[in-house]
């Protein structure tokens, strides 16, 4: 396993310019989200699973989609209690790929999730200086999604985790890659 180094570190410059169609093997960029927050995940003793098969595939731009699944799975660790878990799963559903990054973090309250995407929205801005961040993270995933052709649904329960579905057209592509 090699963590490849055009991803760049930060989420500057993840929604300009256009979009580089690829097939793109999900299981090994998950496997490279996790490996770039590794640190951070075992800091808070959160477990990382990666549920998605082996040779998955899905056409996408590779970056974009790097950056789309940083920022969910390092929101799902810095939201997560001590020992909690992420994982990620897809599968296909009304001609789209599904990505889900769930966890058992602290959950969403209710009546923020129609905001969370919105740029600077911050859920509990009592812990800002607590778990850093800009509020930024959730506007690029959906900004990310939709330029993919896609969307973005979150489900979520105070005290038992969050789910964030991304769905990604499929555009003909295999949904394997053969052995």
């Amino acid at each position: 396993f090699k963590t490849r180094g055009s991803h760049k570190q930060n989420n500057r410059g993840c929604g300009e310019g256009k979009v580089i169609w690829e097939e793109v093997d999900l299981h090994r960029l998950v496997e490279e989200v996790f490996q770039n927050l590794k640190e951070v995940a075992e800091g808070k003793k959160v477990s990382l699973l990666n549920m998605v098969p082996e040779n998955t595939l899905c056409t996408c731009d590779e970056h974009k989609l790097f950056i789309l699944l940083k920022n969910l799975v390092e929101n799902a660790i810095k939201y997560n209690r001590e020992g909690g878990k992420v994982w990620v799963k897809t599968y296909t559903k009304g001609g789209y790929r599904v990505i889900e990054v769930s966890d058992t973090g602290i959950g969403i309250p209710k009546k923020h999730l129609p905001l969370i995407f919105e740029r600077f929205y911050r859920v509990d801005k009592s812990r800002s200086r607590e778990i850093r961040g800009t509020g930024l993270g959730l506007s690029i995933v959906k900004h990310i999604a939709l330029i993919h052709g896609g969307k973005v649904e979150v489900e979520s329960e105070e005290g038992k985790g969050s789910s964030f579905k991304v769905y990604i057209p499929l555009r003909g592509e295999k949904t394997f890659r053969g052995k």
